[in-house]
């Protein structure tokens, strides 16, 4: 059995017990700790569902395929529209000035950055409930 070291915190899951200064569990509770419901001041218990989470493979996005849905099913003016309306596209509408750009540069910009910013899943939703008849054509968009 581990001391309890003041200085140090425990940090559980259900394979492993490790022991970090306590600087650095600061950080992991600040950053983990709206994802856990058991923690205190020298240990932090991870659950199950956050192994899932942790252990998740990530998707591997074609993103030549996205490229081709958004293209082949949508207009520049369309695409812009999406771009300002979506809270969390809308960064991406200051970064880039539309009126400049082509459609391609454009679409460019959109994967870019939905890639950067994790949100490829919602560029793939909006565009399936807008045009889902392209979206099935070019399918599948990740492994």
């Amino acid at each position: 059995m581990m001391e309890n070291n003041p200085n140090t915190c425990l940090i559980l899951d259900k394979d492993h017990i490790l022991e970090l200064p306590n600087s650095e569990c600061k950080l992991i509770l600040r950053y983990t700790k709206k994802y856990h419901d058991s923690y205190n001041k020298n240990k932090l218990i991870i659950k199950d569902r956050d192994q899932e989470r942790l252990k998740a493979k990530p998707k591997l996005y074609h993103t030549a395929k996205i490229r081709t849905l958004l293209c082949k099913g949508f207009s520049e003016i369309k695409l812009t529209i999406f771009i300002y309306d979506n809270p969390k596209f809308k960064p991406l509408y200051y970064q880039i000035n539309t009126r400049e750009l082509g459609r391609a540069e454009i679409i460019h910009s959109l994967i870019e950055y939905s890639e950067q910013q994790e949100l490829l899943d919602d560029l793939l939703e909006w565009a399936k409930t807008e045009n889902n008849d392209k979206y099935l054509l070019y399918q599948p968009y990740w492994d």
